[in-house]
């Protein structure tokens, strides 16, 4: 590679992570910030307004499910850089709202706003692929999720810093943020797609399950949907009532309950950049993705049987280390597709992720207390078992995916021998 070559590569990835971390960073932002703008627009106190801190995270996930695949789709059309510099616009748009909502309504509006254009994640990571060799996509999804993970550390942070100056400073501050990070794309980052989609786009398009049922006709990526659509709803789960736990079975306060928060984001981040790269070198990806997912679900399990503090850290932390499989499973998904259909098939992971989102809180509220009295009296711990099983299965149906893929290679393989012969 030339040193040109080379340049151009680390801008455009540096560009790609910026977006990503600008993303994760807003997220992470919003968390202390958003609850408060609530209370004080709708005049009400925590508990009577928790409806509508749910229907904003709600529709967030919402528009990201339906918009992620069509996102993506565009850029494989159009190109990366197109919807890109129109996610950063749109972002700073979504802050500008919410720094200047004044009504609930308008507020709701401004995560409709975030939902859409915070499906460009799809395009970003499509980029990735764009400027990365097949054998490393892998390493560069755990590095994007390691920036993610530094994103949703500041992000709190920041948030909290900036409310002490006045409520509606965080989004000033995010607003400046994306405005940099159009310049920077605007005049430093080239298309990064070098043979765009021929099909012209179309109504169908617009239907998430259309590009899902797409993808289903590849061999190994319908058993890869199913994976990442089980492995969120497995750590999802888990994390939507994690803090009702603790506080239930060990009565712990905020500042236990954030010194647990800061612990586990500091260890994913070096779970998924340093993590994914021993696994990958020592285990290769077929086995870092069934051997992470089984991990994961042990330490879910796990966490059924703490019966002290420190129990709760080493249970979590040893389901982290399982988390290695999410950027190696992007990476094979990556592989099992063309290049005119990269975007649309980060969509559409993107998109089930989204609605594994939305259905986790209520299947964690169900099994943490529900499902009659047997949530009760399992203490709780009943949610714990309810994660490990979502994610014994996305284990399963990525063994049986790599397995199918391993079988199609081989039989591929012979086929092509004997027509050597026969020639």
């Amino acid at each position: 590679m030339s040193t040109t070559s080379a340049y151009r590569t680390k801008t455009i990835k540096a560009f790609v992570l910026s977006i990503v971390f600008l993303n994760a960073l807003g997220t992470g932002l919003l968390i202390p910030v958003v609850p408060r703008l609530v209370e004080e627009l709708t005049g009400r106190g925590p508990q009577s307004a928790s409806f509508e801190n749910g229907l904003l995270l709600s529709v967030y996930a919402a528009v990201a499910f339906l918009l992620s695949p069509f996102l993506g789709r565009l850029s494989d059309r159009y190109g990366r850089r197109r919807v890109l510099l129109l996610a950063t616009a749109g972002t700073f748009c979504d802050y500008a709202l919410c720094a200047v909502a004044h009504s609930f309504p308008v507020l709701l509006l401004a995560r409709v706003l975030a939902g859409a254009f915070g499906a460009s994640t799809a395009a970003a990571g499509a980029a990735l692929i764009d400027i990365t060799p097949p054998e490393d996509r892998s390493r560069v999804f755990g590095l994007r999720s390691a920036v993610m993970g530094f994103g949703l550390i500041f992000g709190p942070v920041l948030g909290g810093s900036f409310m002490e100056i006045g409520l509606r400073v965080p989004f000033i501050a995010a607003c400046v943020l994306a405005i940099c990070e159009f310049l920077f794309g605007l005049f430093w980052f080239p298309e990064t797609l070098q043979n765009k989609s021929s099909r012209p786009i179309s109504l169908s398009d617009i239907n998430p399950l259309s590009s899902m049922s797409r993808l289903r006709s590849l061999p190994f990526s319908k058993h890869l949907l199913v994976g990442v659509a089980f492995f969120q709803l497995g750590g999802t789960v888990t994390q939507s009532v994690l803090v009702l736990f603790t506080q239930a079975k060990f009565g712990w306060n905020g500042v236990q309950v954030g010194a647990l928060m800061t612990t586990l984001a500091c260890t994913s981040v070096v779970i998924r950049y340093a993590g994914v790269r021993l696994a990958l070198a020592v285990l290769g990806e077929s086995a870092s993705i069934v051997v992470g997912l089984s991990v994961f679900a042990a330490g879910s399990l796990a966490l059924a049987f703490v019966q002290t503090g420190w129990q709760i850290y080493a249970a979590l932390i040893f389901g982290q280390l399982g988390t290695i499989a999410a950027p190696v499973m992007l990476g094979l998904m990556s592989r099992s597709v063309s290049a005119e259909m990269q975007g649309e098939a980060m969509g559409s992971i993107t998109s089930v992720a989204a609605l594994a989102e939305m259905a986790a809180p209520l299947i964690g509220a169900l099994s943490f207390g529900g499902f009659g009295s047997l949530g009760v009296i399992q203490g709780g711990e009943l949610v714990f078992v309810v994660s490990a099983g979502l994610l014994a299965v996305a284990a399963v149906a990525m063994a049986r995916g790599i397995l199918a893929q391993s079988r199609a290679t081989v039989t591929a393989g012979y086929v092509a021998e004997c027509a050597n012969k026969v020639e």
